[in-house]
């Protein structure tokens, strides 16, 4: 059985990593498909939601200008994704936060 995850779920499971943790795409997949009792997590609708989150975070965070208030979808973006690429913030606002946070991918 094929998860196809929601924004919701997605955001949900970025809101419970860790500061200064990493995600891949990969391990976020194989967690919420475990999670709803699914063999897979759909990729496609997978980086769809991802896409989502992190433009409507990024909104929240260019209206109210706190990031602490927002879901960190840094903590799952690689910069050199295809998906960091599309994003409105930019590369180097995933990189930033990243760095603030001691990421290091």
């Amino acid at each position: 059985m094929m998860l196809i995850p929601t924004p919701k779920i997605i955001d949900d499971y970025i809101k419970e990593i860790h500061t200064g943790s990493f995600v891949n795409v990969k391990q976020l997949r194989r967690e919420i498909a475990n999670q709803y009792k699914a063999d897979m997590s759909c990729p496609m609708v997978t980086g769809i939601s991802l896409r989502i989150v992190s433009e409507a975070a990024y909104e929240e965070y260019k209206k109210y200008m706190i990031l602490d208030q927002i879901t960190p979808f840094w903590r799952v973006v690689e910069p050199d994704s295809s998906l960091a690429h599309k994003l409105t913030c930019g590369i180097d606002f995933l990189i930033e936060n990243q760095i603030r946070e001691n990421i290091s991918l």
